[in-house]
């Protein structure tokens, strides 16, 4: 019973640390065009969508670093009682 509470709790970190670097590639990607925006490299200034879209992605990427990080803390209360 125990193991397979720990096969699903890795299950969910694993889930969310692909979200995480799915998001983290989603802002490099956006800070890399408005990056070459303002030192010239392209002329098409990002929109104001790219900017909120960079917002969202950084809160997305915070809320599934904290959920990871109580994941982990449940894990390890519920391997120490």
């Amino acid at each position: 019973m125990i193991k397979q509470s720990y096969i699903e709790a890795s299950e969910r970190l694993l889930e969310h640390a692909r979200r995480v670097t799915y998001h983290a590639h989603k802002i490099n990607k956006l800070q890399a065009q408005r990056s070459d925006y303002l030192s010239g490299r392209i002329e098409q200034q990002p929109s104001e969508t790219r900017h909120a879209r960079l917002h969202q992605y950084k809160v997305a990427v915070s809320l599934r670093l904290s959920e990871i990080k109580f994941s982990r803390e449940d894990q390890l209360c519920k391997s120490n009682p």
